[in-house]
């Protein structure tokens, strides 16, 4: 309620009405006064919160804090391995595209790592006519936190075993020479040079040139809780996504 001044044209002299107003006495007035007095100080006073109600405010804010912030990181784990994925899945179907509609040659090259994980990946193209492989997309790096790999029971042909035709050029990533890595060949026919499936894993962690990888959320078995798998079917060269 907003206070209200109240004016009243009465001559006061020590307190008391020089008059009485018709039909009050100087009690009745002053009592008035005095009532409204206390009610406007009443109004001018505002609400609010004490120390310990502040305290309980800022505790609560910190522990809902403390369960949120894992949930929201597992989840921008779990958005980037989706993504780098996809990722993987277009550039296979793109390499298979490529072949079917140049009646070409399209390897796709897995660049090592530390360990045994994979850095990059990029795709190169073999046309008879021309002269020879030539890069045809730019390397496609794995983002941080992430480890991908060639599942040695599906593996990937390694760079130690030449193509049947002309050699790959030398490979460089990122400035360095790579001696070493593993590729998929498309043929125009969209299916796989080799007659195997080949699989390739992406899942969270981190590895170094020291020991094997580590898996940020492993699973009970040991593996990753978490993982993107893209296996290439050999007959057909389409890829099949396994996630949990």
């Amino acid at each position: 309620m907003t206070p209200v001044d109240i004016i009243v044209d009465v001559p006061f002299r020590q307190g008391k009405l020089e008059a009485d107003p018709p039909g009050m006495s100087n009690h009745s007035i002053t009592d008035t006064l005095m009532a409204f007095r206390w009610c406007r100080i009443r109004d001018l006073r505002r609400p609010g919160f004490s120390l310990i109600e502040l305290l309980v405010v800022v505790a609560i804010g910190s522990l809902m804090m403390v369960l949120l912030i894992p949930a929201f990181n597992s989840l921008g784990k779990s958005q980037m391995l989706n993504a780098e994925g996809n990722k993987l899945v277009n550039l296979i179907n793109f390499a298979g595209q490529n072949s079917a509609a140049k009646n070409a040659m399209t390897a796709l090259i897995a660049i090592p790592g530390n360990s045994t994980n994979v850095a990059a990946f990029g795709l190169f193209e073999y046309v008879p006519e021309g002269s020879g492989w030539k890069q045809v997309s730019k390397w496609e790096p794995l983002k941080d936190g992430l480890v991908a790999w060639c599942n040695p029971d599906y593996p990937f042909t390694d760079s130690s075993i030449p193509p049947p035709i002309q050699v790959f050029p030398a490979i460089s990533y990122r400035g360095q020479a790579i001696p070493a890595f593993q590729y998929l060949i498309f043929l125009p026919s969209r299916s796989l040079l080799q007659s195997t499936n080949a699989q390739l894993r992406i899942a969270e962690g981190f590895a170094t040139s020291a020991g094997p990888v580590t898996f940020t959320r492993p699973a009970t078995g040991g593996g990753p809780a978490n993982f993107y798998n893209v296996t290439v079917v050999a007959a057909s060269g389409y890829p099949k996504i396994d996630r949990p």
